[in-house]
């Protein structure tokens, strides 16, 4: 499915008064699933190739993760985590690939039982899988080297909707990255602590989406917490 993503960055870091002045301004949008933790474990080759994608601002991009959510103890997030444990306590995990053409995205998952994750670093680190997922959310990637997992991220996310529509609008907070480490990863706040609106939507919503966001008092960024992840990882 295609879709459109926007992003705003807030001036607060209280995702609450955030959340709640989006209802007061945006007629219809009500609460769409409970507030959930985000961990999001992201791949690579070995030359960087998805990094570099996104670095240089590609045409045609794309990232690949696994992706689990938490609902409990969603104010711990900013204990250790210790990625394959917590893995392997997850009912369901989704295995996703994400694909940008101009700005559109793009996404194909495909959701594994816990009982596989053991085999992590055989089933998740194999091009084959990869470039199926590529196919399905359709790019042309090739994974000539095997991939493995580089950076971590995680963030509480509130979910709303506008009411009768598909339009999706998240609040994400207390966003964390990390190295990738498969005992123990310890993350670490991004500076500022930015709380980021995104909207989603089909591209026949586009219009919709404009007439209701136009009074929105943040701005729009172009913000991906991967990119966040990759740059803070790599300073050091």
């Amino acid at each position: 499915m295609l879709r459109f993503e926007r992003k705003f960055r807030t001036s607060t870091s209280d995702s609450a008064s955030v959340a709640l002045r989006l209802k007061a301004m945006l007629p219809g949008l009500v609460e769409d699933y409970p507030d959930r933790v985000v961990h999001s474990l992201y791949f690579d080759d070995s030359a960087s190739r998805h990094y570099q994608e996104h670095s240089d601002g590609a045409g045609e991009r794309s990232k690949f993760r696994i992706r689990w959510y938490r609902t409990e103890n969603v104010n711990s997030i900013a204990a250790p985590i210790a990625p394959l444990f917590d893995l392997s306590r997850c009912s369901l995990v989704n295995f996703e690939a994400k694909l940008r053409i101009g700005s559109l995205i793009s996404k194909s998952s495909q959701v594994s039982e816990s009982g596989l994750i053991g085999d992590l670093s055989r089933r998740f680190a194999s091009p084959l899988c990869y470039e199926s997922l590529a196919r399905k959310a359709g790019a042309s990637t090739t994974f000539p080297d095997l991939i493995a997992p580089v950076v971590f991220v995680s963030y509480v996310r509130r979910y709303l909707r506008f009411a009768g529509t598909q339009i999706r609008v998240t609040v994400d907070s207390s966003i964390r990255v990390g190295g990738f480490n498969p005992e123990c990863v310890e993350t670490i706040p991004l500076p500022g602590d930015p709380v980021i609106i995104e909207t989603k939507c089909a591209p026949s919503d586009l219009t919709d989406v404009a007439r209701r966001l136009r009074s929105l008092p943040w701005p729009e960024v172009a913000f991906s917490k991967y990119m966040k992840a990759s740059r803070s990882v790599q300073a050091g």
